[in-house]
């Protein structure tokens, strides 16, 4: 019974508390106190309880002119905006004033849940201190309760969806999500309200997904339990090509692409045959989910690079068709043609300008053509090699690695450059690493077709 009585005295009290002299420095203390606390770029989020202050003091005003007293109408609208200015100012302090800086700020659902438990209580507590019982006003209201609450029924279903998955937490802001079964329903997390989840697709286009339709179906979240997530990739190869080679070829084709991590290790599995031929599966993982597709593509076009480089062509799907073959001149002359580029390519070369023309021929017959991707390395300082590189078309960076982990640019080569000639004369690891800048042809020679033909030749050492 005491405490009952110290609580209504505590209520009649408390309107010319809110009305008193005291009303207007807590209100300052509170505003000063926010400006200090809250970081600039959340000063605007100060602006209700500027205007519920503000309100307060009118109503004051209006109040102290009709000449009033208490317990009154504008009285307890006084008191009502007082408590929720205060309710807000402390709220806004908590939340942006110490949650901000600590890193934890609730999601949008809570804050708003907060918010209105706080409003909510300024109103009874003001209501109790005019002398009107709550209680009192809900019992009496029973059927417009009942007319409110099923009109609401897909709001309130919402509303305690979110809560329970706030209580569950299968992903939080910044994550990226997967509601449903179609693949285009993929989302990076911006906000959790009161209604349904944001997110905003690879598209740009933002979707508001109600919590009642997360709550009943599966989500799928690509940033937990790691950051990273997989992707896979499948690529064909002829039913000849050894299987143990081409997982060779691909691991070391994707091993610095960009996205894929070094760790978890990418991995390749014989997946199956079909008409095309053997499908490769290749697993990698990466960070970067925002820009998936581009990871995908940048490991597609190394793969494809690496077995063009090795022989290995993808194959198409099988279908009959009439094959002609073309009348042996022809070839004949697409063949010299090809030659005769090869030739031009080496005398634009100044490490063989002093070549004959049969030099160059039999040089331009042992070269192999390579192709390469953009920022694709073709050579790394300290591995060994056995080839020299003669810039087809394109262009390349080398590099050199001092010790310092940061690579310093020495030099950028173009068409009818070269490039590896050191590592094969000496033996020697190579002194420097090599990148293609964009697609690159290139003509290789290795070391045994080399000394093959210095031997033969001396006079072109």
């Amino acid at each position: 019974m005491v405490i009952f009585g110290d609580v209504s005295q505590w209520l009649q009290e408390l309107p010319k508390f809110a009305s008193g002299k005291w009303d207007f420095i807590v209100l300052l203390g509170l505003l000063i106190l926010q400006f200090v606390l809250v970081p600039v770029s959340w000063w605007k989020s100060i602006r209700p309880f500027a205007l519920l202050a503000l309100v307060h003091l009118i109503v004051l005003g209006i109040r102290k002119l009709v000449g009033t007293e208490p317990p009154d109408p504008l009285g307890v609208a006084a008191l009502f905006l007082w408590l929720c200015a205060v309710g807000r100012a402390g709220f806004i302090i908590i939340v942006k004033g110490i949650f901000y800086r600590i890193r934890r700020i609730p999601s949008r659902l809570m804050l708003d849940i907060v918010q209105s438990l706080i409003y909510i209580a300024a109103l009874i507590v003001a209501l109790a201190a005019g002398g009107v019982d709550p209680l009192s006003l809900l019992t009496g209201s029973a059927l417009l309760t009942a007319i409110i609450g099923l009109s609401l029924k897909d709001t309130l279903g919402n509303l305690l969806a979110g809560i329970a998955i706030q209580m569950q937490q299968p992903f939080s802001v910044g994550d990226w999500i997967q509601y449903d079964q179609q693949l285009n329903h993929i989302g990076q997390v911006v906000e959790i309200n009161w209604r349904g989840t944001k997110i905003v697709t690879l598209d740009e286009i933002e979707i508001t997904i109600p919590h009642s339709m997360l709550g009943s179906g599966w989500i799928a979240n690509f940033t937990r339990p790691e950051v990273y997530s997989r992707r896979n990739i499948f690529v064909h190869a002829p039913v000849d090509a050894p299987p143990h080679t081409v997982h060779r070829i691909i691991l070391e084709a994707i091993a610095d692409a960009w996205g894929v991590l070094a760790e978890p290790k990418p991995s390749v599995v014989t997946n199956g045959f079909d008409e095309r031929g053997v499908q490769y599966w290749v697993r990698i993982f990466t960070k970067e989910f925002s820009s998936r597709d581009r990871v995908d593509g940048g490991v597609r076009d190394r793969i494809w690079y690496a077995l063009h480089r090795n022989g290995i062509a993808t194959p198409p799907a099988v279908h009959r068709v009439s094959v002609q073959n073309l009348p042996d001149v022809e070839e004949k002359v697409q063949r010299e043609n090809e030659l005769r580029k090869r030739v031009q390519t080496l005398r634009s070369n100044y490490l063989f300008k002093s070549a004959s023309d049969e030099i160059l021929q039999r040089l331009a017959a042992l070269a192999h053509p390579q192709l390469f991707a953009a920022q694709e390395t073709i050579a790394r300082q300290g591995e060994h090699g056995d080839e020299v590189f003669v810039i087809r078309r394109g262009s390349v960076v080398v590099r050199v690695d001092p010790g310092n982990d940061r690579d310093t640019t020495v030099s950028r080569l173009g068409p009818g450059q070269h490039f590896g000639e050191m590592a094969l004369m000496a033996g020697q690891p190579r002194p420097t690493t090599v990148e293609a800048l964009e697609e690159c042809e290139l003509l290789m020679l290795n070391a045994d077709d080399f000394r093959r033909v210095l031997q033969e030749h001396p006079e072109l050492a």
